[in-house]
């Protein structure tokens, strides 16, 4: 199935266990839907896209992680567990899954190869949420770090693809993140 098959949905994707996931479709969310979303989940990374000189269009939403979800769609469900996070498509890269853990998270990582890796599966409700009019802003989502630890255990580390620094600085990040 492809990604859009899941769109306005609740389903479950594989971490380290299940996590719940609202995968939707970034291109039917207004500009205003969109700021609110980029404020509440995704600020410092988007910052640090910019000032790398990359636009953020080249990165697309497609999916909230667990605490991270709309209210509207978090009250749906019972969580199995504290998952947070916003999972992004990149076309350029050959349709990449990278992971966003919040709004104070400037780093992204390698989550999946590709949409199909994903393995979708199952959803809490045959209708689709409605987006159009779906609250996606609020407090800013905090990095509790939970998920990317199972991320971690999982494949015994995940890349990272675009941290804070490059160079010398950013190779010592990346090591310290991955032991």
């Amino acid at each position: 199935m492809a990604i859009s098959d899941w769109y306005g949905k609740l389903t479950v994707f594989t971490v380290l266990g299940d996590a719940e996931a609202f995968v939707f479709d970034w291109s039917a969310l207004s500009p205003a839907q969109q700021s609110a979303f980029v404020a509440k989940n995704l600020a410092a990374f988007k910052a640090n896209i910019e000032k790398k000189g990359k636009p953020f269009t080249n990165y697309v939403p497609i999916a909230l992680v667990g605490e991270s979800m709309p209210g509207a769609v978090q009250s749906t469900v019972d969580l199995s567990a504290p998952h947070e996070g916003t999972l992004l498509l990149v076309p350029s890269r050959g349709g990449s899954i990278l992971y966003v853990s919040a709004a104070d998270d400037p780093c992204a990582w390698l989550a999946y190869e590709n949409e199909a890796k994903l393995g979708l599966r199952g959803s809490f409700r045959d209708e689709p949420y409605d987006m159009k009019s779906m609250d996606f802003g609020g407090e800013p989502t905090k990095k509790t770090g939970f998920s990317l630890d199972q991320w971690k255990m999982a494949t015994g580390g995940l890349a990272m693809v675009i941290g804070q620094r490059g160079g010398l600085f950013g190779i010592i990040e990346r090591l310290r993140a991955s032991s």
